[in-house]
């Protein structure tokens, strides 16, 4: 197992030095709340950073207000500070601060522990250590801004080549007298959910990094991504449902050149399938020739079917129907995303 360790751990890291040092430099004799600040605002995302110091700053405020209440009239008693907590805790939560509690609660206790002598020194330096990290963490963050477009292309990658991996064993099984076992397709199924999830999760990450980005009106590579993303999730569906109609579909030796034929046909698909996402994730040349080598095919393959279902007593050969059917749905979802970067390409262009 390769151990990867990212831009933002080296932020952290860089944070916390730079924390400490600045706390030194302006007097400070600890710098310790200014570091675990820093650590708290490093964020993966530019509006995640950005929406976690305002939180930040609020609930410190918080706890800010009952550590000097608790330290000057009940001079840093225990049970108020235990009291406190529970009732910072509560506000956060109801005002939605949930990431910002552990931070308010620090506050609360390093400043409220203070004696009524000095507290007002205390709340001070705590103060402006928070400040500090919270500084840090955000310029840092704006210098050196999270970069997840190669995170994404890579976890994209990796999502549409297991789906074109089992879209082929699945195409196989009209070949093999043995299909795939229902655990075995679930588990497949299930994998590919997991890896639109992260990929997703990935995406939200991108744009988050671009402050002023709209999903909805730009028409970039992100674009392209997310469509790629929620192509390859509505083509496991039609996959699913073609495996299903391959395992339904009438198997005898009269049907074995069609089988055959709907075979080399799904494979195809298959093969199309990779050369349009070579051209929208690597920029790779995608011939004009692909889309009429289809439908050639696909004419070629439905007369085939029309004619079984004119000559059958029963709607059997409708499952042969139903595969290739849903078999071009995927690729008519894919062939579309090629006609999108295509669009992408000519406005660049023209620029």
């Amino acid at each position: 197992m390769k151990l990867k360790l990212g831009m933002r751990t080296f932020k952290t890291g860089l944070g916390i030095y730079l924390a400490f040092l600045i706390s030194e430099l302006v007097g400070l004799e600890r710098g310790t709340l200014a570091a675990i600040t820093a650590v708290v605002g490093m964020q993966p995302s530019l509006k995640s950073s950005v929406y976690t110091i305002k939180n930040q700053i609020s609930a410190t405020l918080i706890g800010c207000i009952f550590a000097i209440l608790i330290a000057y009239y009940f001079n840093g008693s225990l049970i108020m500070l235990a009291i406190a907590s529970i009732v910072t805790i509560w506000l956060c939560l109801r005002l939605g601060w949930q990431d910002s509690i552990i931070l308010a609660v620090i506050t609360l206790i390093l400043i409220g522990e203070a004696t009524k002598g000095d507290f007002i020194v205390v709340v001070q330096n705590r103060m402006i250590n928070i400040f500090i990290g919270l500084s840090v963490a955000f310029a840092l963050n704006i210098i050196i801004p999270p970069r997840h477009s190669q995170r994404l292309l890579e976890k994209v990658d990796e999502l549409r080549h297991t789906f074109e991996e089992f879209y082929h064993r699945c195409v196989d099984d009209i070949l093999n007298d043995i299909p795939l076992g229902r655990e075995e397709v679930k588990t497949n199924t299930q994998s590919i959910k997991n890896l639109l999830e992260e990929a997703r999760a990935i995406y939200i990450l991108s744009i988050e990094s671009k402050l002023k980005y709209d999903e909805e009106k730009e028409k970039d590579t992100y674009f392209l991504v997310r469509r790629s993303i929620n192509a390859i999730q509505s083509n496991l569906e039609r996959l699913l449902e073609v495996h299903r109609s391959i395992i339904l579909a009438p198997n005898t030796e009269k049907h074995k050149e069609l089988r055959q034929e709907i075979h080399d046909y799904l494979t195809s698909i298959f093969f199309y399938h990779q050369k349009i996402y070579d051209y929208i994730l690597h920029d790779k040349p995608l011939e004009d020739r692909i889309i009429t080598e289809f439908n050639v095919k696909e004419k070629e393959v439905e007369n085939k079917i029309v004619c079984l279902v004119n000559q059958a007593c029963d709607l059997e050969p409708l499952h042969y129907y139903n595969m290739v059917a849903e078999a071009q749905r995927i690729m008519n979802k894919a062939w579309s995303l090629a006609e999108e970067k295509e669009k992408f390409h000519i406005k660049t262009r023209d620029k």
